[in-house]
Parts: C-alpha cells; sequence; structure tokens
C-alpha cells in the first residue's frame, strides 16, 4: 500500500517567492504564492498551511513580537487572575485578526491545488494557547497550585480554537493539525487533564 509523503512545508517557501515570512504570515495571497511555489517543486500528497502559533493571540488582541523572517511571539502574558481571565472572554468576538488570513488561504488552496492533495490548516492547542496567555512556566506551576484556574483558562481556549477550527474545515481543510508542545512540560496524568482531555473537547 502507497504512503503519503508530507512533509512540514512553510517558511521555507519564503525563498521560493523572495518574500518575508512576516509578509506571509499577514497576507494570503503572499502565503498562498509561496505555497504554491513549494507545490509545484516537491509535489507532496497534501499541502500545510504555514506553521504560527499566535494566529489564536492575535484573535484575541494580544501584543506580538513580530520580527520579518522568524516566527512570531507573545509579547505579553495577561491573564494573571480570573478577573483578566473574565475580561478577556467578554472582548473575544469570534473569527477576526489574522484568523482570516489563514481561513481565506484554505478557500484559495482548495480551489488552485489538485483535487487529490491535501489541504491541512494548523490550530494551536488548548493548553499551548493557555500557556501563552498565562505565561508558559506560570501556567505550568498553576498546574499544581491553582488547577482549577488553569481549567477555566483551557476551557476558554477550547472554544476558541473550536471556533476557529470549524471555520478552517467550512473553508476546505481536510485535515486540521493541532500543536500542543506546551504539553511536554508536564506528567502524563498532568497531561490528560490539562492538555488531552481539553484537546477531546474540541468542537
Amino acid at each position: 500500500m502507497p504512503k503519503a509523503i508530507i512533509p512540514i512545508l512553510g517558511a521555507p517557501g519564503i525563498k521560493l517567492t523572495n518574500t518575508t515570512l512576516r509578509d506571509n504570515l499577514q497576507n494570503t495571497e503572499l502565503q498562498l504564492k509561496s505555497i504554491l511555489a513549494l507545490f509545484d517543486k516537491f509535489r507532496p500528497d497534501a499541502m500545510l498551511t504555514f506553521m504560527d502559533l499566535t494566529v489564536e493571540l492575535d484573535s484575541l488582541g494580544i501584543k506580538l513580537n513580530f520580527p520579518e523572517n522568524d516566527h512570531p511571539s507573545a509579547a505579553e502574558h495577561p491573564i494573571k487572575t480570573r478577573e483578566d481571565l473574565e475580561k478577556l472572554k467578554r472582548s473575544w468576538h469570534g473569527i477576526t485578526g489574522r484568523m482570516t488570513v489563514f481561513i481565506d488561504l484554505v478557500i484559495e488552496m482548495a480551489e488552485k491545488l489538485p483535487k487529490e492533495v491535501g489541504k491541512y490548516a494548523y490550530t494551536s492547542g488548548p493548553l499551548t494557547l493557555a500557556g501563552e496567555l498565562m505565561g508558559v512556566s506560570d501556567a505550568a506551576m498553576a498546574t499544581i497550585m491553582d488547577p482549577g484556574f488553569v481549567k477555566d483558562v483551557v476551557d476558554f481556549c477550547v472554544n476558541v480554537i473550536s471556533e476557529y477550527a470549524n471555520a478552517l474545515l467550512d473553508a476546505g481543510a481536510d485535515i486540521i493539525v493541532v500543536l500542543e508542545p506546551t504539553a511536554v512540560l508536564l506528567s502524563g496524568e498532568q497531561a490528560e487533564v490539562f492538555s488531552f482531555e481539553p484537546f477531546r473537547r474540541i468542537h
């Protein structure tokens, strides 16, 4: 049985189009150009959008560090208290910010790539997004010191991710790849509570 070849292509595509990573992550047409150039060169069985763990943060109004040719990162970690969490919940109004760049990109990929080629997109995982909102070290410590608070933040993140993932699927994504690197900081038992179980609730 033949195996699918699906390399994680993305940021290297900027070399093929002589563009910057920052511009690709903010512009649907530029990123599409890079993805199509990668596909033409390598002909994999599926293409992914560029990987970016700050898309959901951007939609939540979180300040970012956004270098020209390196991956963006959170410039702040605003959730320190339950009041901070409630304030962020009130400010969340659904699909917005650079989520629309990637949703529009998936639409274009579905139209421009051959039908037999998979179209994959990324979201952050619940614990990873919570870690960016709280600060990764603070979130990891809080799983021990204040687990109820972390669960509340993760629950909010599940809702944000679910809305974004569904929009990507509606746009034509065949598969959503959920990026959850922060889970490696936890024990297996903690990961089940704060990562795996919330992951199963993405709907």
